[in-house]
């Protein structure tokens, strides 16, 4: 399966680490208003049910690898509390 870049939760399990291609980073500036539109690379999004919810809809479409399984779980965990 192809993917368009890479998700992880940061060590504090507070944030989420997306680094994805540019057009997928565009949405996601868009989906999660919060993140600065200037910032050009990696984008953080705080880790709760609803941008975990979020972040699932965005998996479905541009499929983004995990670093660790224990993220995945931890996305799916969260997204249906």
């Amino acid at each position: 399966m192809k993917t368009y870049g890479t998700i992880s939760l940061s060590k504090d399990r507070k944030t989420w680490l997306l680094d994805a291609a540019p057009h997928v980073v565009l949405r996601l500036k868009r989906l999660f208003p919060s993140t600065s539109r200037k910032t050009s690379g990696a984008l953080r999004v705080s880790n709760t049910r609803d941008t975990c919810v979020d972040l699932a809809w965005v998996l479905a479409r541009w499929p983004l690898a995990f670093k660790h399984d224990r993220d995945r779980e931890e996305l799916e965990r969260v997204a249906e509390e």
